[in-house]
């Protein structure tokens, strides 16, 4: 059996040959703890290929390729648009979080503040603002 792995980040990738001969040693009985050793995988990876062939009839799905966005080339027209509009984004984020920000400090402040006495105000009862009789 062809063991075609090729490891691409965190991850390896099995070709659809390899996948297609485990699935069917595993099919005809084989154990799949032994399948996934010969493999270089876990067996959990063995019967999640299995129920992919089941739930699809006995096919793979086409791989599907991801198109890359082409980036423009830098001080091109449509890199600077582009970047404008990033950054426009940005802004409209900022005054967002900074209004947010705002809000919530607003709230956390004491709406009535206590009052200290003014020292000059007699009305306030005490010792000293009493008239003595």
């Amino acid at each position: 059996m062809s063991q075609e792995k090729v490891k691409r980040g965190p991850r390896a990738r099995y070709s659809l040959a390899t996948k297609q001969a485990a699935v069917l040693r595993a099919e005809a009985g084989e154990r799949v703890v032994l399948i996934a050793s010969e493999v270089g995988c876990r067996p959990n990876l063995i019967y999640r290929w299995l129920e992919q062939w089941r739930t699809r009839g006995g096919e793979w799905a086409e791989r599907r390729r991801r198109r890359r966005r082409e980036v423009p080339p830098p001080g091109s027209p449509e890199r600077e648009a582009e970047l404008e509009r990033l950054l426009g984004q940005k802004q409209v984020e900022l005054d967002f979080l900074g209004e947010a920000l705002r809000r919530i400090e607003q709230a956390q402040r004491p709406t009535v503040e206590p009052r200290a006495p003014s020292l000059g105000n007699s009305s306030v009862p005490g010792r000293l603002g009493r008239k003595a009789g």
